[in-house]
């Protein structure tokens, strides 16, 4: 089933080095995602794809990835009508 997620992740996190990973990451696992900066530091990243593959991502965003250490995700939200 093809779903979206969104996360909103809070910290200093407006980087290119973020938009790198994320990019790398969305790649690896096969899912569609973009990056939009929110007010201060904060970003929100959406994701769509395979509820399968868009689960992976979000898990290796909160393990691999060095530079979300730095913030902390704070909201999930979760549709499967994309």
């Amino acid at each position: 089933m093809q779903i979206k997620m969104i996360l909103v992740i809070e910290g200093i996190m407006q980087s290119q080095e973020i938009r790198r990973e994320v990019e790398t990451l969305a790649r690896k696992y096969g899912v569609k995602s973009y990056i939009e900066n929110r007010k201060p530091y904060d970003v929100r990243i959406v994701c769509e794809g395979d509820e399968r593959n868009v689960d992976q991502f979000t898990s290796a965003l909160r393990t691999e990835k060095v530079y979300l250490h730095r913030g902390q995700i704070v909201r999930t939200f979760r549709s499967s009508k994309i």
